[in-house]
């Protein structure tokens, strides 16, 4: 058995220093940025009539028409027209299609499904009207992948129980994934106008409703995610600017004293002679070294 298919995937960063101090407490300034900012924005609720709320830090989503085809071997498999759970009212609604070469069942355990020569859709319409929230101060990509797991579980269940009851085979093996994807309730999904009507590579309106569509659970993940990025860049900026200060800095531990005066020096000679003192309380080999980087920096020659 197959486990469920990979949801998303996500690059990986350049490697650094995993020691490194600044690396470490850039972590804890952005993680910290992020956090406060997430409990302050406000986001538009989605609840009918209710208006807005500050507090609010969710959107919706809902994989609509999530179907997955799995692998199948029609050999051994049977449907017998005489079981009035086949046809009759209340039944798994048979039916040949596709002149005459795929087997429909309209509801079976809540799903519909298609058999074709090779294999086997499952649309799950399980709960097909629900809107799964996300909170944007958790985990966005985490709780994406449990809705989409979720799915893949409801959708294999049921693909054993047909083989239990219909015969073939299947090694459970995925071949293929579909849903449209949609948002809803976040700030710039909620101002495109009702009527508006657009098809991108990636994402779509194409009803006159307050959501969008994207063609996969990732690309919806990502954009939730790049918009937070955007809600909360300019503490993290602030933040940034205020390590980069602490960095630059002499009386701080991040770096050396050396280190410390060769950041900020940007325009030889007049920041060298602003930093006069600084350079004074350089040992002595620390200055031959600054006297060297100069050299190759500038082009120039320290007095000190």
């Amino acid at each position: 058995m197959t486990p469920p298919h990979p949801l998303i995937s996500y690059g990986t960063p350049a490697t650094i220093d995993e020691s490194s101090q600044t690396k470490t407490h850039i972590r804890g300034l952005v993680k910290r940025a992020l956090g406060d900012c997430s409990n302050e924005t406000g986001l538009t609720r989605v609840s009918g009539g209710s208006g807005r709320s500050e507090q609010n830090r969710r959107v919706f989503f809902k994989p609509h028409n999530y179907r997955v085809y799995y692998d199948f071997n029609i050999s051994g498999f049977v449907v017998d027209l005489k079981d009035p759970g086949v046809r009759g009212l209340g039944g798994v609604g048979y039916k040949l299609i596709n002149s005459g070469h795929d087997h429909s069942f309209k509801s079976f355990m809540g799903c519909r499904i298609v058999v074709r020569r090779k294999t086997i859709e499952i649309n799950n319409r399980i709960s097909v009207e629900r809107w799964h929230p996300i909170a944007l101060s958790g985990d966005v990509q985490a709780q994406f992948e449990r809705i989409i797991v979720e799915k893949d579980s409801q959708c294999l269940r049921v693909l054993q129980s047909f083989v239990e009851r219909f015969g073939g085979s299947s090694d459970e093996v995925v071949v293929n994934v579909h849903s449209e994807n949609k948002l809803m309730g976040e700030d710039a999904i909620d101002r495109i106008p009702l009527k508006m009507k657009f098809h991108t590579d990636s994402v779509k309106k194409v009803y006159n409703e307050k959501n969008v569509e994207f063609d996969t659970p990732a690309e919806a993940a990502n954009y939730l995610e790049n918009r937070a990025l955007e809600r909360f860049s300019p503490v993290i900026v602030e933040q940034l600017e205020a390590i980069r200060v602490a960095v630059m800095s002499p009386v701080k531990s991040f770096v050396t004293p050396l280190e410390s005066l060769k950041m900020d020096v940007r325009v030889f000679p007049d920041d060298v002679l602003e930093r006069e003192s600084e350079v004074l309380r350089l040992s002595d080999d620390d200055r031959v070294e600054f006297t060297d980087w100069l050299f190759d920096e500038f082009g120039g020659v320290s007095n000190a």
